[in-house]
């Protein structure tokens, strides 16, 4: 398996998708993997008629943070809850 990704259509609102998991293996990570499947998971969100996508991310491994976060500021359409573990 490279991955997963759970996205929950029409939560916390109607118009929005939650991203409530994106995991890729070890050997898959950091290869622009991530950046490619939350474009991928957004088109289909706009698909569906959410006009947001939201999520939570783990500070616990920066890296995913930080590309999260990345993700959220280039589109004011977004946010994103930090988690810490």
């Amino acid at each position: 398996m490279v991955g997963c990704a759970d996205v929950i259509r029409s939560y916390p609102t109607d118009d929005c998708a939650w991203i409530g998991l994106l995991l890729f293996s070890g050997a898959h990570q950091s290869r622009g993997y991530g950046k490619t499947a939350l474009a991928l998971i957004n088109a289909i969100a706009r698909e569906w008629g959410c006009r947001q996508d939201r999520g939570s991310a783990s500070d616990a491994k920066p890296s995913s943070y930080a590309l999260v976060a990345r993700q959220v500021s280039n589109n004011a359409n977004k946010s994103a809850a930090r988690v810490a573990v």
